[in-house]
Order: C-alpha cells, then sequence, then structure tokens
C-alpha cells in the first residue's frame, strides 16, 4: 500500500512538471501564430519539438496509455480510421496520407493522449494554470496584434487583408474569449480590469479578421453564459456586453460599417455565395467530385470550407464515418456530460461545452476544425483528455459524499 501510495506521489510530482511545461508551451504555440513568426517556420519548428518532448515524457509516466472508456472509443476511431487509410491507399487512393485530414487528425489525437494521461493525476488548480496561461497569452499578443497590423485595414474591401492565417489567430481568440468569458472569475477590481479589457482586446482582433465562423461560436457560447447566470447577474453582464459591443462599434465609426463590412465581411448581402465566402461553390464543386467515386471518395481535394463534406468528399459514403466519429466524439461527450449531470456540474464542464459547441459550429464553416490546420484547436483536445479523467475522480467523490450523508 505505501509503495503503491509512493508511486502515485511520484507519478503526480512528475504531471506537475509537465503542467507547466504545458502552460510555457501554450505560450510558445500562440506567440508562434504572431505575423512576425508566421514568416517564418523556425518556430513552429520549436513548436512540434516541444510537443513530442511532452508527449514522450509522459508516455513513460505510469501505465504508457491513459485508462479511461472515453480514451478508449477514441482511441478505437483513430486506429479504424489509420487501417482505413491504409486500405484506400492500397487499392489506388496514393494521396490519402498527403491529403488534409490525415497528419491534423494524428496530432490532434497525440494532444489529447498527453492530456488524457496527465488527467489522472490533475487538479483543478493545474487546469486553471493551462486555461490562464493560453487564454492571457492570446489577449497580450492581440494588443501588438491590433494597433501593429488590424488597425490600418481597410474593412470596406473584399479581400481579406491579414495574411497570416486569418483562421488560425481567429480561433485562438475565439477560445480566449470563451475561457476568459466563461472560466475566469475575477476576485479583486485589478481582476475585473484585466478580464474586461482583455475581452474588449480580444473581440475588436476579432471584428478586424472578419472570422464569422468564430463570431458565431462566440455568440452561441455567449448564450449558454446568459442561462447560467442569475437574473440580475444576467442583466449587469449583459449591459457589459453592450457596452464592449458599443465600444468596439464606435472604432468602427458606424454601425453600417460593422453590418457591411464586419458581418458580411463587404460582400453582397443579397447573393448567398458571395455573402458564405464562395463556401456554396465550394460544397457544390466537392460534391460533383464525388460523383466520380461515390464509395471511397477521390482522396485529397482541393479545400472545401465544410467538415463534413470536405470528408465525405475525400473518403466516400463508406469511410467517413471515422474521421467525422473522431470530430463529434468530444462534443457528443460535452454534451452528454452537460445534461446527463446538471446536478453535479462543475465551471470546467460548462468551459468545455461552450468550446465543443464554439468547434462544432466552426466545423459547418471551416474545412479542419476540430482538428486544425496545424495545432490551433490544441486547446480544445487537451481540455478533452483532462475532463474524461478529472470528471471521473469527481463524480466518484460526490458519489461517496452523497452515499455517506
Amino acid at each position: 500500500m505505501d509503495i503503491d501510495n509512493k508511486n502515485n506521489e511520484n507519478s503526480a510530482n512528475k504531471c506537475r512538471i509537465i503542467i507547466y511545461f504545458i502552460a510555457l508551451l501554450c505560450i510558445i504555440s500562440n506567440i508562434s501564430y504572431y505575423p512576425y513568426f508566421q514568416q517564418t517556420n523556425w518556430a513552429r519548428y520549436v513548436v512540434i519539438v516541444c510537443w513530442s518532448i511532452i508527449l514522450l515524457y509522459t508516455l513513460f509516466i505510469g501505465s504508457i496509455l491513459p485508462v479511461s472508456k472515453y480514451y478508449n472509443k477514441q482511441s478505437l476511431f483513430l486506429v479504424i480510421y489509420v487501417f482505413m487509410s491504409i486500405f484506400l491507399f492500397l487499392i489506388g487512393q496514393i494521396k490519402i496520407f498527403i491529403n488534409h485530414f490525415f497528419l491534423i487528425v494524428i496530432i490532434s489525437f497525440l494532444i489529447f493522449t498527453i492530456s488524457a494521461k496527465i488527467g489522472e493525476n490533475i487538479n483543478f488548480h493545474e487546469i486553471k494554470i493551462i486555461l490562464y496561461t493560453y487564454s492571457f497569452s492570446t489577449a497580450i499578443i492581440s494588443v501588438p496584434l491590433y494597433f501593429f497590423y488590424l488597425r490600418s485595414y481597410d474593412l470596406s474591401s473584399i479581400i481579406y487583408q491579414y495574411r497570416y492565417g486569418k483562421n488560425e489567430m481567429a480561433i485562438l481568440i475565439m477560445c480566449s474569449i470563451i475561457i476568459i468569458g466563461l472560466y475566469f472569475k475575477p476576485i479583486k477590481k485589478y481582476q475585473v480590469i484585466i478580464k474586461y479589457t482583455s475581452l474588449l482586446m480580444l473581440m475588436l482582433d476579432i471584428m478586424y479578421l472578419r472570422c464569422r465562423s468564430a463570431m458565431l461560436g462566440i455568440l452561441i457560447c455567449f448564450i449558454l453564459y446568459i442561462k447560467h447566470l442569475k437574473i440580475n447577474t444576467c442583466i449587469k453582464y449583459i449591459s457589459l456586453v453592450i457596452l464592449i459591443i458599443i465600444i468596439v462599434i464606435s472604432q468602427l465609426n458606424k454601425l453600417e460599417t460593422f453590418r457591411d463590412d464586419v458581418l458580411f465581411a463587404g460582400r453582397n448581402s443579397y447573393d448567398l455565395d458571395d455573402l458564405s465566402s464562395g463556401r456554396i461553390t465550394q460544397i457544390n464543386y466537392g460534391l460533383t467530385l464525388l460523383k466520380e467515386n461515390l464509395l471511397i471518395g477521390i482522396g485529397n481535394s482541393r479545400t472545401i470550407d465544410c467538415l463534413y463534406v470536405s470528408a465525405l468528399v475525400n473518403y466516400g459514403i463508406i469511410f467517413f464515418l471515422p474521421l467525422i466519429s473522431l470530430a463529434l466524439y468530444p462534443i457528443i461527450y460535452s454534451i452528454y456530460n452537460y445534461y446527463c449531470h446538471s446536478d453535479n456540474l462543475i465551471p470546467e464542464d460548462i468551459c468545455f461545452l461552450a468550446l465543443a459547441l464554439s468547434m462544432f459550429t466552426t466545423s459547418c464553416l471551416e474545412e479542419l476544425a476540430p482538428f486544425g490546420p496545424g495545432t490551433r484547436c490544441y486547446i480544445f483536445w487537451l481540455m478533452f483528455g483532462f475532463m474524461i479523467n478529472i470528471k471521473r475522480r469527481h463524480e466518484n467523490e460526490y458519489n461517496n459524499e452523497k452515499n455517506f450523508t
């Protein structure tokens, strides 16, 4: 018994080291999306090396793989997906391993493996360290991003002038807004100032980036937030959000500018294809390609900004389901956890549900969410791994306490 306790304590100490390493890596990863570093490749390589080191170190703590039925299910989906890709390659889909999905799916699963493994020993305070580091490092980056890049852009132009990974930066900002808005509970006055100043800068950046899929994700999460507020608190926060929006709009000179140049991105509001940045054309093009090989897809298509249509075009009606299962399972888990454990919800549950809903919304309008591109969605997979283990331990403690009383 003493030996087991000592081993558990050693594992917890090792995991604590990884927590601080991941927090540092959150800063490095987020900074790597800043325009200056996007123009070079070395920052990206540094991030890849750091994640690889964490993965290898994590696998040598205790058992090699995490112990969780949720991890096992996600692993099963991955195994089916990999074998399916090998099968498609063998029957002639030689581009299947270089399409938009394969590499980022593997990367996302490895990040999920890291957090699921650490989740066996992590506590709520350590989750806060990672979430706060992630979100406030993004908030800090948002200040020079606005003043040195975004502020000078012509919003009336139909051309997106930000050429350093608009969608990648928008995802970071969207997740940071969700975490700061939903999860960060300021106690002291200076913390209140930090919270709403950060939200203001992040919202200003997201509007200048004009990433409407991210805006929609933030709106859905705001509705979720309102649902959990008491009526007087609800009125107070709605007033604050309205005030922030008014300040942001005042920066954009007039309401018409906000509607036409931000929400509509300078596009024709009477033309659905133009308003959706050509997504209708992309989807029609993809479905036309699908007719060429309905069963097994075409292996590697050009960009189609809808995860589900793109997966169908690349893998066909037989083989696209494992990929979609990998994307939707964390989202389904978050919804199931929210409604089936409504009497035992913790702040992390609501935060993860908000992240999951925003990722689902984004996946309907972007090709690679909730996987990538790159590691841009890494906070979502980190949270999924943390939640499946810390939630299980929390429920056991809750049930024991309930039985005791």
